[in-house]
């Protein structure tokens, strides 16, 4: 999760208590702050990078058929 600390539309501590939640139920998450900043528009070249992390992630899991809605945040193989 990325998030801007002045976020005029939701509030930065909403995506603070849910990613706490996340990491409490054992899934893998990361949250940034990204400080200065409001609702999306991040022109923070780590925002960037992290979010083609991410998509890279997604890409490769996609492509093998990796489920990662699987119980507790674990990954799982889809059954084809």
């Amino acid at each position: 999760m990325i998030h801007g600390d002045q976020d005029p539309l939701v509030p930065h501590d909403q995506s603070v208590r849910l990613y706490k939640a996340l990491k409490k139920e054992g899934v893998e998450a990361c949250f940034i702050t990204v400080t200065g900043a409001g609702h999306g528009g991040f022109r923070n070249p780590e925002v960037a990078r992290r979010i083609r992390q991410f998509l890279d992630v997604m890409s490769v899991n996609a492509a093998e058929g990796v489920n990662l809605g699987g119980p507790g945040g674990r990954a799982a193989r889809a059954k084809h």
